[in-house]
C-alpha cells in the first residue's frame, strides 16, 4: 500500500541463468498514473481544439469576413450615393475575388440601364437633342439660380414655316428628315454649356447662358 514492489518473480532456465523478471506494482499508483495520462490527453485535446478555433477564426476573417464586410459596405455606399462607376479592386483569383468580379459586372449593367434609361426620359427620340420635359426642368431650375446669384439667361423660342407643306407635299419620313437636320443646325450652332431641345412637333428651344442680348440675336 506505500506505493512499493509488492512482489517479484524470477525466471531461470535450464542452467539456472535467469531469464525474465516480473514485477508487480501497486495497482493504486498504476490507476493513478493512468487518470493522469487521461487528464493530460483531454487537455492537450482541448487546447489543441481551442488553437484550432482560434486559427480557424483568423483565417476564416482574413478570407471570408473581410471580404464580405467590404462587399457589403460597398454596395451600401452604392445604395445611399447612388454611385455605380466605383468598382471593387480584385485582389487574387479566388471565390471571393470572382464574387467581385460579378458584382463589378452587376454595376457596369446596371449603369449602362441607368444611362439608357435617362436618355430615354430626357431627350427626344426623333431629333436626339433634348425633349420638352428635360428643357422646362432645366430652364426652371436655371431660373431660380439665376434670380438668386445673377447673371443674364437668354431663351431663343422659334418654330419651323410651313412644314406642314412638308409632310403633305413628301410625306412624313420627308418631314422627320428635316427636323433631324435642324436639330444637327442647332447643336453644332451652339455650345457645349447651352441647351437645346424639341419644344414640340416643328418649335425649337435653345437656353443661351450669360450671353448679352447682342450675343444671343447673333446666334438666333
Amino acid at each position: 500500500n506505500d506505493g512499493t514492489v509488492l512482489a517479484s518473480a524470477r525466471m531461470n532456465d535450464y542452467f539456472g541463468k535467469s531469464i525474465v523478471m516480473i514485477e508487480f506494482e501497486n495497482p493504486t499508483i498504476v490507476l493513478n498514473q493512468g487518470k493522469k495520462t487521461i487528464q493530460e490527453s483531454i487537455s492537450f485535446f482541448v487546447f489543441s481544439f481551442i488553437l484550432f478555433l482560434i486559427v480557424l477564426y483568423f483565417f476564416l476573417k482574413h478570407v471570408l469576413i473581410v471580404p464580405l464586410k467590404r462587399l457589403s459596405s460597398h454596395a451600401e455606399n452604392i445604395l445611399v450615393n447612388a454611385e455605380l462607376t466605383e468598382k471593387i479592386e480584385l485582389k487574387s483569383n479566388d471565390e471571393i475575388s470572382q464574387l467581385y468580379e460579378s458584382f463589378n459586372t452587376m454595376l457596369e449593367r446596371i449603369s449602362l440601364k441607368e444611362k439608357e434609361l435617362v436618355n430615354l426620359a430626357t431627350t427626344d427620340g426623333l431629333t436626339g437633342i433634348y425633349n420638352h420635359r428635360y428643357a422646362m426642368n432645366y430652364l426652371s431650375g436655371r431660373i431660380e439660380y439665376f434670380k438668386r446669384y445673377g447673371g443674364v439667361l437668354s431663351i431663343l423660342l422659334f418654330d419651323l414655316d410651313f412644314f406642314k407643306e412638308v409632310n403633305d407635299t413628301w410625306g412624313h419620313q420627308a418631314g422627320d428628315e428635316v427636323l433631324r437636320e435642324i436639330a444637327q443646325i442647332i447643336h453644332t450652332s451652339i455650345r457645349n454649356t447651352d441647351i437645346a431641345a424639341r419644344y414640340g412637333g416643328e418649335e425649337f428651344l435653345v437656353i443661351l447662358e450669360n450671353k448679352q442680348n447682342e450675343q444671343a440675336h447673333y446666334v438666333a
